[in-house]
């Protein structure tokens, strides 16, 4: 499966040590390879086999965009980007979920939860609660009123 979420996480806290709680809160293994650092294990709602993802920093944010190149996810310094190894695309998205529900529930970092770096799915944040994104929503300006 080429596609991934990616959840995006804002936190002035290390990424090695993000990559330590979440593995806790998920119950996942930390992987730190040559490729980079790895969280990987099985999660409640599949027996498809191991969901999972790379844990690096946000090289798709910008501190300082300009108006046309603003994104949902610019000042979130940390990219959960995630898959599944085998399993179908719904399986994979409901993990992914999974995965933020676990993580707001356990940490006061606001969230975004993009589908294939092109959809925003939800946002989490301890001050404004949920906020779920009708299909096709953009974390692109064009549709910054709807995430603004």
């Amino acid at each position: 499966m080429s596609v991934s979420e990616q959840l995006f996480i804002k936190t002035e806290i290390e990424l090695s040590e993000v990559a330590e709680l979440l593995a806790r809160t998920l119950q996942m293994e930390v992987r730190d390879t040559a490729r980079g650092t790895f969280l990987a294990g099985p999660l409640s709602c599949t027996s498809a086999g191991e969901f999972g993802g790379k844990l690096s920093p946000n090289k798709f944010s910008t501190d300082s965009p300009e108006t046309e190149d603003v994104q949902a996810f610019d000042g979130y310094p940390i990219l959960f980007d995630m898959w599944l190894a085998v399993g179908s695309r719904d399986d994979q998205q409901r993990l992914a979920l999974e995965v933020m529900r676990k993580t707001a529930a356990s940490h006061d970092w606001p969230l975004i939860l993009l589908h294939d770096l092109d959809l925003l799915v939800a946002r989490w944040d301890p001050d404004r609660g949920w906020q779920t994104f009708p299909p096709g929503t953009s974390p692109d300006v064009e549709d910054i009123a709807v995430w603004g």
